[in-house]
């Protein structure tokens, strides 16, 4: 649990600088960037258990959604609790998720 708890703090920097960088590149560039940043704080992390998803929340109001544009990265990852027989292993589901709003030139950041 206490390597969990390490991973969860991975989990977290990794949400929190995706969610930064969600704001001027797209999904595909974040997504391997949150990934490097995971594999190099602890190298034993299993890049193919890693999952992130962005949403703006304004997506259905075009008029909004030009003013104002938050991302959110949620980042998940199914940490091992131990090495599993026949292919079983139960995981603990790792999950943060950040909103980077950014306002015409001002940036603010709020966490979930």
């Amino acid at each position: 649990l206490a390597e969990a708890g390490q991973k969860k703090a991975h989990v977290a920097r990794a949400a929190m600088q995706g969610a930064r960088m969600s704001v001027v590149k797209d999904i595909d560039e974040v997504r391997s960037y949150v990934k490097h940043i995971m594999k190099t704080a602890d190298p034993s992390i299993d890049v193919t258990k890693i999952d992130v998803k962005i949403e703006n929340e304004f997506d259905e109001i075009p008029i909004l959604k030009s003013i104002i544009i938050p991302q959110k990265v949620i980042v998940t990852y199914d940490h091992p609790i131990f090495s599993g027989i026949l292919g079983f292993a139960p995981t603990i589901r790792l999950e943060k998720s950040y909103i980077y709003e950014k306002w015409d030139n001002a940036v603010f950041f709020d966490v979930l």
